[in-house]
């Protein structure tokens, strides 16, 4: 099953999913979900990267990845509250990775298309 961004934007709209999912999977069929990137986070992501890529002086990175950690957390705060501890951690695992590439990208002052493919990558991943 493939739920696309605005399926999976908030914690109402993760819980719908799962109400889709969960009968097949409690029927006993093997499940294969597989969703985007929260609805909005391609695009933040997208925003970042070229501003990263022009900006003449220090971006806004850590401001931009603390959002990125504030929503993911607080939905899964919201769908899977006894998971938060455990799954914050793989969170900033992956924003630190995140803020790597974008410092590289920052420090060459060039985005090519596979860093680019890279760093939009981190929205599902996230």
């Amino acid at each position: 099953m493939k739920f696309g961004g605005t399926s999976v934007g908030d914690t109402d709209c993760i819980q719908r999913v799962a109400g889709i999912v969960e009968p097949h999977h409690a029927a006993g069929d093997e499940v294969v979900l597989v969703v985007s990137a929260c609805s909005g986070v391609t695009d933040q992501i997208i925003a970042m990267a070229d501003e990263v890529v022009k900006s003449k002086g220090e971006p806004p990175v850590e401001t931009f990845l603390a959002a990125m950690r504030t929503r993911h957390i607080q939905l899964l705060a919201g769908v899977a509250p006894d998971y938060v501890d455990e799954v914050a951690g793989i969170i900033e695992d992956r924003l630190d990775r995140l803020r790597n590439i974008l410092a590289a990208v920052c420090t060459l002052k060039e985005l090519t298309p596979r860093s680019r493919d890279y760093i939009i990558s981190f929205g599902e991943r996230l």
